[in-house]
Parts: C-alpha cells; sequence; structure tokens
C-alpha cells in the first residue's frame, strides 16, 4: 500500500486498501482488522478520509513514507533478516519470528549517539531507537505510539534510551506470548525533525544504508492522499 500511496500523492484519485500482506500496519491502522471481503463488498459506500504522508531526505535523496522513518533498533532488525531470513511458513509465524529477531538484535544493541532537532528544538541523546511515526505501528505489528493519527496534521516521536530497553523487553516478550501487550515509551506530537548522527535509516520497511554521519530531515505533507474507509 505504501507504494501506492506515494504514488497518488496530491490527486484526487481515491486509494483502496486490502489487508494482503504480513504485518499490515497500514491496513490496521485505517480499517481495524476487517476481512478482505468486508472492505470490497464496502467499497461503494465507504467514507473518503484524506490521510498524512512524510517525506524523508538524506544523502540518498526524498522519500515519501506512510508508517515511519526511524534509526537504531528498527532498521538493524531488519539488516539482520537480509542476512539470515525469518523462518515460518504463515502469517502468524512469521510475525512470531520477526518478533523474537527484534528481541535477538534488542540484546546486543548499544545506544548511539543522535543529536535531534524537534520543531526547531535542539535535542542530543544516546538512543537504541528513535521512530518518527504517522500510525501507531512499524515492522511486525510493534505497536510504540497508540496516540499516532495518520489524520491529525502531525507525527508522534518515540524515543527508547537505556532506561526503556527493560520496558521494550517485556513488551516483545509479551508479544511473543501471544499477549495483546502495550509499552509505553518516551513521545510527542511534532511536525519537523532532524536527525543527525552515524547509522541505517529505515523509510517504512526500506533501509537506507550509511557508514558515515549524516542527516535525515523529515516533514510532514497534511492530507496528501484519499482512502477509502469503511464503516466497521
Amino acid at each position: 500500500m505504501a507504494a501506492a500511496a506515494r504514488l497518488l500523492a496530491g490527486r484526487t484519485i481515491p486509494l483502496a486498501v486490502l489487508p494482503l500482506g504480513t504485518a499490515n500496519n497500514i491496513a490496521r491502522a485505517l480499517q481495524g482488522n476487517p476481512t478482505s471481503e468486508h472492505l470490497v463488498a464496502c467499497w461503494d459506500t465507504a467514507e473518503r478520509r484524506r490521510i498524512d504522508l512524510g517525506m524523508a531526505r538524506g544523502h540518498w535523496g526524498e522519500r515519501r513514507f506512510v508508517e515511519a522513518v526511524g534509526v537504531g533498533l528498527v532498521p538493524a532488525s531488519i539488516v539482520s533478516t537480509r542476512f539470515e531470513p525469518l523462518e515460518g511458513d504463515d502469517v502468524p509465524s512469521n510475525i512470531s519470528s520477526a518478533i523474537l529477531r527484534y528481541l535477538e538484535v534488542l540484546s546486543r544493541f548499544e545506544p548511539r549517539r543522535w543529536n535531534l532537532r524537534v520543531d526547531g528544538e535542539e535535542m542530543m541523546g544516546d538512543f537504541i531507537a528513535v521512530e518518527v511515526m504517522n500510525i501507531r505501528s512499524v515492522g511486525p505489528n510493534l505497536v510504540l505510539c497508540d496516540d499516532a493519527d495518520p489524520g491529525d496534521g502531525d507525527f508522534c516521536m518515540v524515543t527508547v534510551g537505556e532506561g526503556e530497553r527493560d520496558a521494550l523487553r517485556h513488551y516483545l516478550r509479551e508479544r511473543m506470548n501471544g499477549q495483546d501487550s502495550r509499552v509505553v515509551l518516551p513521545a510527542r506530537r511534532v511536525r519537523h525533525v532532524e536527525l543527525h548522527g552515524r547509522g541505517d535509516t529505515h523509510i517504512d520497511d526500506e533501509v537506507m544504508r550509511s557508514s558515515i554521519p549524516g542527516t535525515v530531515s523529515i516533514g510532514i505533507e497534511a492530507a496528501a492522499v484519499e482512502v477509502l474507509v469503511c464503516a466497521h
């Protein structure tokens, strides 16, 4: 869906969402968890809702995104799966395998220094993860910010430092056990973020590799795409 949303940015053609992937983070954020059959049946009477897109700029150019941009744990976990593919023959086992991989990467991931400029305010810290989120979840259905809303004109920025490692580990373990748990992490509403440091960046599920310090600038395109939303 993210690729289609990027193509439709600024156009009047609405986007219809079907949850045919593995995590389906975007579909869940917009529709909850209905069946594909229910969604198709309601398209003729669906509400049209405009959602925001993000724009990330770095040494690799410009990229629009729907889910999130971040550094640290998430891109490290995505890269890990390239070298050692996940196991699983169905969606639940794939999700469980992905969460286990996040746990493994978290256990050995050392915080890295990042300089942040958040809506003009300077911040600096050593972080395990920084996520600028347009929707509430990333990766294998990891809900990191319950309040993220893709239609409110703001991002939710979540930071994970050494002080939050245990809480995140506990959340991942509960998810591995099939529990519908939540984790509370430092979060704030933002509209523009600059990340300066050294490390890979993920844009939705794509990773931009980097071994040298650089800056990623993240801004919002409010109400950029129109989406068909069915009543539950």
